[in-house]
């Protein structure tokens, strides 16, 4: 099972749920269930032509969307994936928590790898054994 499978069956009980708003922008995708759920644009824009159903998505079932996750359609997968934002539930009281404060405590000697890259990432410099940084607008030392 992939990761999207797992969070799809984890959120069986909200299926039935009716989608009451979807926005599709040239870089954002915003879903209205039970809250809003966003996603980026994948391909900004460049090569989207249309969907079938534009216009009709409100009041589909959240399922019907989330089904969009299984596709290769960038677009449709933006779609689905702000349906499963819009559906995961948050805990009333959040944890603050820095990636980055965590990463300089258990990050010593160990291999990092970013998806990304991130102006925090210098400080991992020096503590982490290698630091790898996929982007897709590649700086120096990035893939």
């Amino acid at each position: 099972m992939d990761i999207y499978e797992d969070l799809i069956s984890s959120l069986k009980e909200d299926f039935e749920t009716n989608v009451s708003n979807l926005s599709v922008g040239i870089r954002w995708i915003a879903v209205i269930t039970k809250k809003i759920g966003l996603s980026m644009t994948y391909d900004n824009g460049k090569h989207i032509t249309g969907i079938e159903d534009a216009g009709y998505f409100k009041g589909k079932k959240a399922f019907e969307l989330l089904e969009y996750l299984k596709t290769f359609d960038t677009l449709k997968i933006g779609i689905g994936l702000a349906t499963l934002n819009s559906l995961i539930k948050i805990p009333e009281k959040c944890e603050k928590f820095n990636v980055f404060d965590y990463l300089l405590e258990k990050g010593k000697d160990k291999k990092i790898l970013f998806i990304g890259h991130f102006e925090d990432i210098e400080k991992l410099k020096g503590v982490a054994k290698e630091i790898v940084i996929i982007e897709r607008k590649p700086k120096e030392e990035d893939y």
